[in-house]
């Protein structure tokens, strides 16, 4: 009872010195106090949330927008070549997926082998797709019309397959089993050690980092797993201690040590790589799995 008092004193003496500042306050009390309504009202549906995100809060806006274009990114694959295809990658990796089904069933990827075979066909006549990514579509297309059972539309996708791919009798890129994995030496305890030994890092050394260090930790970074193995997102390396303290203040919680990062590295999400509203947030599940 106090505090109010006490609270309700100082708003006099501030509506008796600036009556103009005191009515200010009023109404970003009564804002705030009618946003915590709506919000409870916003809650109640999904209906109503979109009702409250839409007139009262414009928190995801950012993000409405950037799903829009991140779908249409992804649809404009039919009508360019790229370096890399998202689409080609996550199908090639769901044909992988019904290789080693058990028990494997005769017809598979039957809805989707159109469009795959046309992205591989596009990648091989636009000469413009990475050799490694090419080549694992081919093998696993090869490995895929060799065991599927017929259809008419499987059918059409493999002579459009042979169209552009020279008999292939060996795939180098195929599922391997688990018994192919490299072992690992490591014992518990030295993983657990390693998870300890990991700290927030505050002061840096003022010494250019080597550039072969950088390449080797993105190298390592791009083993990680990533759903359908689109790996949505790239590196951004910022080894100018100018232009990586901008981009560091960027993060909440970098206040006061900001300026003393040599180099920053900051992975880069794509919405591109997925055509669905409920897939906008693996770019961040991807992305942190590859920085971990």
């Amino acid at each position: 009872m106090s505090l109010i008092v006490e609270k309700a004193g100082r708003f006099v003496k501030l509506a008796t010195r600036n009556p103009l500042r005191a009515m200010h306050v009023l109404v970003v009390l009564a804002v705030r106090r009618g946003q915590g309504m709506l919000a409870h009202i916003g809650a109640l549906s999904g209906t109503a949330a979109s009702v409250y995100y839409l007139f009262v809060s414009n928190a995801f806006r950012r993000e409405h927008q950037a799903v829009l274009k991140g779908k249409l990114a992804f649809r404009a694959v039919d009508k360019r070549c790229q370096v890399s295809s998202a689409r080609l990658r996550r199908n090639t990796h769901r044909l992988e997926k019904g290789l080693i089904m058990r028990p494997r069933r005769p017809v598979f990827a039957e809805s989707y082998i159109g469009e795959t075979v046309s992205d591989y066909q596009k990648a091989c006549l636009g000469n413009t797709l990475d050799e490694g990514e090419r080549i694992w579509a081919r093998d696993v297309l090869a490995i895929y019309f060799s065991i599927v059972a017929s259809t008419p539309r499987i059918e059409r996708a493999r002579k459009e397959f042979e169209s552009v791919t020279a008999p292939v009798y060996a795939p180098v890129c195929v599922p391997y089993p688990s018994s192919t994995r490299p072992r690992s030496e490591i014992t518990f305890h030295q993983l657990e050690v390693l998870f300890r030994e990991r700290r927030s890092t505050r002061w840096f050394e003022a010494r250019r980092v080597p550039r072969d260090i950088i390449e080797k930790a993105v190298e390592a970074a791009a083993l990680a797993p990533s759903a359908c193995n689109r790996q949505p997102f790239s590196y951004a390396v910022l080894d100018q201690p100018a232009r990586a303290a901008s981009v560091a203040k960027l993060a909440g919680g970098t206040g006061g040590f900001a300026e003393n990062i040599p180099c920053l590295i900051a992975s880069v999400g794509d919405l591109s790589c997925y055509p669905e509203e409920r897939d906008r947030h693996l770019i961040y599940i991807d992305a942190s799995l590859a920085n971990m």
